[in-house]
């Protein structure tokens, strides 16, 4: 809604491309290897040259827990502008994202351990969203619902539910797929 000119465009983990092309609000989805990413430079470049092609005109970084590699598509996307969180340390040397962070032209100043909510709530506030859309109670999770399933209405959750969200930033902390299947049938 903040963009709604534009080609909104994510550049995104292999894993996690399937799930984001359903999101209607998408218009384009480029999933990368991150492994083959980080240790072989002709596909890395090919992913940067890809992003490249999509001519952005702004590029977010929109996870906290920065990687080089992410800090490198996000800054040589040839966006105007550059927009990311502060970060930790965890996935990144601690010089390396200082001296990253002055590259951006905005970053958005968040604590470490801070709500999700709260800090995509800064990160909407910085790219212009009104201060009623940052603090609608489910507005956030709403759209992306829509964006999903074309329609909020169409989920009709009468009774307490569980949520699943396979997935993690390391190999070691990724549960296997037939354990997730036991969990969900259980």
């Amino acid at each position: 809604r903040l963009f709604p000119d534009q080609k909104l465009v994510l550049v995104c983990r292999r894993e996690s491309a399937a799930l984001a092309s359903l999101n209607q609000f998408l218009d384009d989805v480029l999933p990368f290897d991150l492994s083959r990413a980080r240790w072989f430079s002709p596909y890395r470049w090919w992913v940067l040259y890809k992003t490249r092609a999509f001519r952005p005109s702004v590029a977010i970084y929109s996870s906290f827990h920065r990687m080089q590699l992410g800090d490198e598509l996000t800054l040589l996307s040839g966006a105007q502008k550059t927009i990311a969180f502060s970060g930790n340390d965890e996935c990144i040397h601690p010089l390396m994202r200082l001296k990253n962070s002055t590259l951006y032209s905005v970053v958005v100043e968040t604590a470490d351990h801070r709500p999700e909510a709260e800090r995509y709530g800064l990160l909407l506030q910085v790219l212009g969203a009104s201060n009623s859309a940052v603090h609608g109670d489910m507005e956030g999770v709403r759209i992306w619902l829509e964006g999903l399933t074309g329609g909020f209405d169409d989920l009709q959750v009468r009774r307490p539910y569980i949520v699943i969200g396979p997935g993690g930033s390391a190999a070691i902390r990724r549960w296997n797929p037939l354990r997730f299947s036991v969990l969900a049938d259980a």
